[in-house]
């Protein structure tokens, strides 16, 4: 059964999510977390623009090409050196390969990605393993908090490097 691009639901909470099955068909699907002192933008890919107050807004890490600071700005396309936050995951006897899906844009066995009001999160399969990455903003701080969950469902021993 092929599964639809993507699908819009609601959580028991009331709050609705939308969650993208491939980071190949919608590429430059994003989604924004916000809280009164930061906005972030997230791709599915795993391309991540922030912008905080101090008071002014700025951005701790923005595009090579972007010349002007100001707040908002028209949306450029994304490449190889562009800001974002991404895994890698080494696994001694196979491939190299990143999370969520960029730079490396390995096809995985599975791939989701679910942006709901609050938090953003992966899940993505790949080699026998399960990952679940995260991401919330803090709720009165400039702070993006990312967590990364493994769970193996092979029987053996497995060792990662992760970076």
């Amino acid at each position: 059964m092929k599964l639809p691009i993507y699908h819009i639901s609601t959580t028991q909470n009331g709050e609705y999510q939308v969650e993208l099955n491939s980071a190949i068909t919608m590429p430059n699907a994003v989604t924004y977390l916000w809280n009164e002192l930061m906005m972030t933008t997230i791709n599915c890919r795993g391309y991540v623009n922030s912008t905080f107050m101090q008071p002014e807004p700025s951005k701790y890490a923005f595009a090579q090409n972007m010349e002007a600071q100001t707040f908002i700005q028209p949306e450029l396309n994304y490449y190889a050196g562009h800001p974002g936050r991404f895994f890698y995951i080494k696994e001694s006897n196979k491939p190299l390969f990143s999370l969520p899906f960029a730079p490396i844009n390995q096809e995985y066995s599975s791939f989701k990605f679910v942006a709901c009001n609050n938090k953003v999160y992966w899940l993505i399969t790949h080699h026998g393993l399960a990952f679940k990455l995260t991401l919330r903003l803090a709720e009165a701080k400039p702070e993006e908090h990312w967590r990364l969950d493994i769970t193996n469902h092979s029987n053996e021993y497995r060792e990662l490097d992760i970076y």
